[in-house]
Parts: C-alpha cells; sequence; structure tokens
C-alpha cells in the first residue's frame, strides 16, 4: 500500500511538473479585453485624421478594444528591415499612448501590406525581420493591453505556403515580445480566386505556441453587408436596398430598385437562403467549433454592414443577431469601422457624431 501511495505521489509530481513546464495559454482576462471592440481605421486611411478626439469618442462609447490599422510602409525599413522608421514608430507610439491612456486594450494591426509578401521571398524575409523588430519595441508595452496582429487577410497561393510563413513570423513575433498575446489568421484564399473564410480556418493548424488567439472575420450574408460597396465586384456593387431577413416576399419588394439580371438572380437565391437570426447561429457554429477541437480561443476581428444605401433598421438587425450569436459561444468581437463607410461615427467640423442606435444594437451601455 505504502509502495502504491508513494508511486502515485510520484506520478503526481511528474504531472504537476509537467503542467508547470507547459507554455502558458491565453489569459481569460486578455481575451475578455478584446470585446466589444472597434477598428480604428480612419487615421489609417486619412492620416491628417486627428485621433485624439476619435479615441475619446470610442473610450465614451463604451468600447473596451481597438484593433489598430497601421501600414507596414510607414514602419518595415527595406534596407534594414530589423530596423523601424523613427518616423513611423513616432506616430504609433503617440496613437498607443492616447488608446492606453483613455484604458482601452489595443491591437496592433499590419493592414494592406505590400503585395510582394504574397509571392516575394526577399520581401517575406524582410516582413519577418521587421516582426521581430516591432515585437521587440511593443513589448515595453502591458501584455494585458497591447496585442500583436500578424496581418490583416493574407491572400497567398495557397494555405500551405501561408501556414509556414506565418509561423516564421509567430516566430519572430515571439522572440521579440516574449510575453505579448498574438493573433494568427487563415489564409483568406483557399484556392485562386476562391474566398473562403471557414474554409480557410479548416485549413489552418494552429501553431505550438499557446499565447495565441485565431481570428476570422464576418460579413455573412455578403449581398446585405456589402452591397453598393464601390470595390466589391459588379453584381454585389449594383445591389441597392437589399433586405436582411431575407426570404422571397422580402427580395421581392426591392426587386424593381436592382439593375441586371445577375443581381436579380443572385438576389432571388438570397431570398430563398432565409437568412435570419436562426441561420446566422448556424453560419456561425462551425467556428466555435474549430475552436473547441483545436483548444484554442478564437476572436472575430471584424464583422459590419456598409452603410450607403442598406436599410437602417435591418442593418441594426444584423448587428443584434451576430452579436447575439457569438455570446454564448463566448467569441470576442471588434467592428469595422469607426468613421468610414461602416461607420459607428462620422466626422464633423470640431469633432465626431455618434451612431447611437448602433451603439444600442450592439448591447453597448448608454451614457
Amino acid at each position: 500500500m505504502k509502495l502504491v501511495l508513494a508511486l502515485a505521489a510520484a506520478g503526481y509530481a511528474i504531472g504537476l511538473a509537467a503542467r508547470a513546464a507547459e507554455p502558458p495559454g491565453v489569459p481569460a482576462n486578455r481575451i475578455a479585453a478584446l470585446s466589444p471592440g472597434i477598428n480604428m481605421a480612419a487615421p489609417f486611411y486619412r492620416p491628417d485624421t486627428e485621433p485624439a478626439p476619435l479615441v475619446a469618442r470610442i473610450a465614451a462609447a463604451g468600447f473596451r478594444h481597438v484593433r489598430l490599422p497601421v501600414a507596414p510602409g510607414s514602419l518595415l525599413d527595406e534596407e534594414h528591415p530589423d530596423r523601424l522608421k523613427p518616423e513611423g514608430v513616432q506616430r504609433l507610439d503617440a496613437t498607443l499612448d492616447l488608446l492606453l491612456h483613455a484604458g482601452l486594450a489595443v491591437s496592433v494591426d499590419p493592414h494592406d501590406p505590400d503585395k510582394r509578401l504574397w509571392t516575394d521571398p526577399a520581401y517575406q524575409d524582410k516582413f519577418v525581420a521587421f516582426w521581430g523588430a516591432l515585437a521587440k519595441h511593443l513589448s515595453r508595452r502591458d501584455p494585458d493591453k497591447v496585442f500583436l496582429e500578424v496581418v490583416n487577410e493574407p491572400t497567398m497561393g495557397t494555405p500551405e505556403a501561408w501556414q509556414a510563413l506565418q509561423g516564421r513570423i509567430l516566430t519572430a513575433m515571439r522572440r521579440g515580445a516574449p510575453r505579448q498575446t498574438l493573433i494568427a489568421t487563415p489564409n483568406m484564399l483557399v484556392s485562386p480566386g476562391h474566398w473562403d473564410q471557414l474554409a480557410a480556418l479548416n485549413k489552418l493548424k494552429p501553431y505550438g505556441d499557446r499565447n495565441v488567439v485565431y481570428t476570422f472575420h464576418y460579413y455573412n450574408p455578403f449581398w446585405f453587408t456589402h452591397q453598393s460597396a464601390t470595390w466589391t465586384n459588379t453584381p454585389v456593387k449594383d445591389m441597392r436596398q437589399v433586405p436582411y431577413p431575407s426570404s422571397p416576399e422580402a427580395v421581392a419588394a426591392v426587386m424593381d430598385k436592382q439593375q441586371g439580371d445577375e443581381t436579380k438572380n443572385l438576389l432571388r437565391a438570397y431570398g430563398e437562403e432565409r437568412w435570419g437570426a436562426a441561420r446566422i447561429r448556424e453560419d456561425l457554429q462551425p467556428y466555435a467549433e474549430w475552436a473547441r477541437r483545436n483548444k484554442v480561443p478564437i476572436y472575430c476581428g471584424e464583422l459590419g454592414v456598409y452603410k450607403a444605401v442598406s436599410p437602417q433598421e435591418d442593418r441594426l438587425q444584423w448587428y443584434r443577431d451576430v452579436v447575439a450569436a457569438l455570446r454564448p459561444d463566448g467569441i470576442p468581437w471588434t467592428i469595422w469601422d469607426d468613421g468610414g463607410g461602416f461607420g459607428t461615427f462620422a466626422p464633423r467640423a470640431g469633432g465626431w457624431t455618434t451612431d447611437t442606435a448602433l451603439l444600442k444594437a450592439l448591447g453597448m451601455p448608454q451614457k
């Protein structure tokens, strides 16, 4: 009996030692800090934007987290990729100071990188070195407040190629920032010309580093969320007053506002698919299942509806349904965006206006 107890105690001690030796996962407080969040894209797309009033507006609205798009070219010195451009660093640090002082967590997101990142091995080497330098610079920031995202929406030729390159980037990031939580992303292209977030996620194998969150973006159904958006393909660009929830009857009521047979046929199919709260819950479940299966945290880094011609109440209902569908699985979320075409805020002389109806739909505290 004594031998059995001794062996059991030894086994318990070995188990404790093994667990102590495991790399730490993502702390729960960091997962919580990612939501509710907003992409602060205005300074990225309009560099002349004064960030201080916008930061104040974001904090006052009740957001806890900002995903901060930054231009890699403003920081990456191609002649010396292991160093950072001083002007870009100064601008980034000043913005981070504003956000952190306002009590916001921040994800630094290299956005719209040079297309050579997807095809040119020499540039890929530079990007790896760049992230090593940037991670080291950001490592002095509070790791409970500052997150590092590999890159926005990668589009390499194959998911396998991205798996390998992202692994190299994550290694450089971790070497530079041992304590920070990193954010990894699937390759958005699963085959040439085929963009499918869920299929891309299913082709991504989680990395050995356990202090990593995996992100995805959610804009389904695309016909509704991107109607009339100028950067989309022609059928979506031509769509007007697309309803949500969808049904054959709802779509038929706006068919005379559409142009072209292709657009009308797509909308008929959209009506028959009957998108609504139940369909969105069903659509998001595989993301949560992927996270459970792989025992990793997942995060919705972008979601939203382009405002220009989408029906206002339908747009608000979509936000309610998506946020409600993410909640049971504890998936944090960050909306796109602040002052752009999806805008929660709108610039005006001397400040910003706030879409209070959207904040209410998101369940944000009303002040």
